[in-house]
């Protein structure tokens, strides 16, 4: 294929370039070639991306890691909106929650399919927050979004700054909760 046939085109097209797991001692995997079907979720009123891999399993990579629900997927993607070159890759790691729908396939292997999550929605999954927080709301924020003791995202976020401080106590919520509750609260400099 000529480099001028690869470029990506259409929106929303994203190619998949590399598939690690990684379990919790460290063995990674490569399980790009055992892939069968990726998808992708990301939704406007949710905070995190997930997804699902469906793999045609020949090679037993389920007996050589186990999946206990402790295991990292790195995706190595392509497409459009990525940096200045649209044929850029981006990595992500993800964390693998679940393995489900396993069926044997005689000599061919399993296929099954490994649900995945950004690594936040974990962390906000095993989270309750029992603090209070004074300052700008924008401030307030951002601390929960980006400090190691609550998400600690490392993506980039974008908050705008408020014009209105507040104190708030959080009852044992998520960072998440907070987030959305705050937001609901927060005033931008120009009143809204």
């Amino acid at each position: 294929m000529s480099q001028e046939q690869d470029v990506v085109t259409k929106a929303g097209y994203i190619k998949l370039k590399q598939a690690i797991v990684t379990n919790n001692k460290g063995e990674r995997v490569d399980i790009t070639s055992l892939i069968v079907e990726i998808k992708l979720f990301e939704d406007l009123f949710a905070p995190f991306m997930t997804g699902a891999i469906t793999l045609l399993d020949a090679a037993a990579i389920a007996e050589q890691i186990p999946f206990f629900g402790q295991e990292l997927l790195a995706l190595e993607l392509e497409g459009p909106g990525y940096p200045a070159d649209p044929r850029a890759a981006r990595k992500t790691l993800f964390h693998i929650y679940k393995m489900g729908n396993l069926e044997n396939l005689s000599t061919k292997g399993r296929v099954y399919t490994l649900y995945f999550q950004s690594i936040e929605a974990t962390i906000d999954l095993n989270s309750a927050i029992s603090r209070t927080f004074r300052g700008k709301i924008s401030e307030t924020v951002k601390t929960l979004a980006e400090s190691p003791e609550f998400l600690a995202s490392t993506k980039k976020v974008i908050i705008e700054e408020s014009a209105n401080s507040e104190v708030h106590t959080s009852n044992f919520w998520s960072p998440t909760k907070n987030i959305y509750y705050l937001a609901n609260r927060a005033v931008n400099k120009n009143g809204a």
